[in-house]
């Protein structure tokens, strides 16, 4: 299903269309600005379009919550040691460009410590290093904007019959827990999320991990995956990729997404633009990030106060 939000046409001269998409069964996968609206027509991504997946009546109204707090850049290199780290019978080795991009988010959002997730009177840092305590302990007051670089991962082969079991396939990959905390594990499978994390009030979670978007698709019900996740927790938006990207380009396309979203507010442009700027500089995964939630402007960062809870001094990046 297609419903346009506002304008007439996708070309250059045509007033801006806004795109909702209810994606069926295997569409999901679909990157969907590499299609066009019309025959022969331009391609969504070389006109004045923006495109957003929706999952329900939920994502065309208005938001009930009060807007988180502050903005929450967490990294998860996999640095420590320089050995990749196994899960699952996979090898996840070190991400090169995870902590500049959380560096990058940061001082995109936060020009100023109080504007951003920090303690009282201290510089801002983004989070580095994060394991699963760390970040459910930062995430104990719903962030604003919520960025995630890190490897992810979808096994369509621990699928059973029931599409709901791809809650427990698909996962954000942590460091080993800090502290000696038996409880955390080096993973965040979406089934945590949805059942265990307050995101409400969050406006935008991003993430920039490989695989984030894929997951079993329901005829009646979407894709059950990390974005229905992080949904479910109450984060308004969700930004996931489709595939594999490359850490250096993920690092390039969120700057560009990040510094059109602080000028406007708006998401869905801030995405397309992004997608844009990577195809004109001969990027491959121009269309790997989709947006799913709501529409509209999100209230930005600057515009709430910073949370008051004391970072983890393990991960602070000095």
């Amino acid at each position: 299903m297609l419903k346009r939000e506002a304008g007439s046409g996708c070309g250059p001269r045509d007033r801006p269309l806004r795109l909702a998409i209810a994606p069926d069964a295997e569409l999901h996968r679909v990157p969907f600005y590499g299609l066009s609206v019309a025959p022969r027509g331009p391609l969504l991504i070389e006109g004045r379009c923006t495109a957003r997946r929706v999952y329900g009546l939920r994502d065309f109204e208005p938001p009930t919550d009060p807007p988180g707090r502050g903005v929450v850049a967490a990294a998860q290199p996999l640095a420590r040691g320089g050995a990749p780290v196994a899960m699952r019978g996979r090898q996840y080795g070190r991400l090169q460009h995870a902590s500049n991009e959380a560096r990058a988010v940061a001082a995109r959002l936060c020009p100023t410590p109080s504007a951003g997730y920090c303690p009282p009177g201290a510089t801002h840092r983004p989070l580095d290093d994060i394991d699963e305590r760390g970040l459910r302990h930062v995430l104990a007051t719903p962030p604003a904007v919520l960025h995630l670089a890190m490897h992810g991962d979808f096994e369509p082969a621990t699928v059973g019959p029931d599409p709901r079991t791809a809650l427990d396939a698909a996962w954000l990959v942590l460091g080993p827990p800090k502290g000696g905390d038996a409880a955390a594990d080096d993973q965040l499978v979406a089934r945590e999320v949805g059942d265990e994390l307050d995101l409400a009030g969050t406006g935008l979670a991003f993430l920039s991990a490989c695989h984030s978007g894929r997951g079993a698709a329901d005829r009646a019900e979407g894709l059950y995956g990390l974005p229905r996740a992080f949904h479910a927790a109450g984060a308004e938006r969700v930004v996931a990729s489709l595939w594999k990207v490359d850490d250096g380009r993920a690092l390039a396309f969120s700057g560009r997404f990040y510094t059109v979203l602080a000028r406007t507010g708006d998401a869905a442009r801030a995405l397309a633009e992004a997608a844009r700027s990577a195809r004109a500089q001969g990027s491959n995964d121009w269309a790997a990030f989709v947006l799913s939630g709501r529409g509209g402007l999100m209230r930005l960062p600057s515009e709430t106060r910073a949370p008051t809870a004391p970072l983890p001094a393990a991960c602070q990046i000095e």
